[in-house]
């Protein structure tokens, strides 16, 4: 009989995400901002830009919250 393993962290909820959803890697945002990788990360940490995890370690930006970003930066 085995444990479950009282030291992994309970697992994030599932987001259910638009099957034609476009994602961006964090290069590929920091182009489009006309900025570094470093501040687009500095955007992740501050929560300014939110994020899809697709395993352990792989992150995403959807277009779309990208686009949203721009709109209210320019408010």
């Amino acid at each position: 009989m085995t444990r479950p393993d009282s030291h992994m962290p309970p697992s994030p909820p599932e987001r259910h995400l638009d099957a034609d959803a476009r994602f961006l890697t964090v290069a590929q945002v920091a182009q489009q901002l006309s900025c570094c990788t470093k501040t687009v990360r500095r955007m992740i940490d501050a929560r300014e830009l939110p994020i899809h995890r697709m395993g352990k370690r792989l992150i995403r930006i959807a277009a779309s919250d990208v686009e949203r970003f721009i709109r209210s930066s320019r408010a």
